[in-house]
């Protein structure tokens, strides 16, 4: 996830993108991450049916995941978080 960190958040705060895009949207910067993740699991599924290398995509597919659970964390949903990573 180091390559990503420089471009999707500033040193201070990994998730500072997500919380500016969900303030100019007016939604929770958890629906931001979700969204951006979904994205890469739709592209993962027309990988699979076209036959396409998607090794990067599945990679960020589970950076996202982790960058979903630590916004969870940081809200205080520390058991829901706990619940969806098992």
């Amino acid at each position: 996830m180091d390559r990503a960190d420089k471009e999707y958040a500033t040193e201070d705060d990994k998730l500072s993108n997500f919380k500016r895009q969900a303030e100019m949207q007016g939604i929770e910067p958890l629906q931001v991450a979700v969204t951006f993740f979904l994205k890469h699991v739709f592209s993962i599924a027309r990988g699979v049916s076209l036959r396409e290398p998607m090794s990067g995509r599945i990679y960020d597919a589970i950076n996202y995941l982790h960058l979903i659970n630590a916004l969870m964390l940081e809200v205080g949903d520390e058991a829901e978080a706990t619940r969806q990573s098992t």
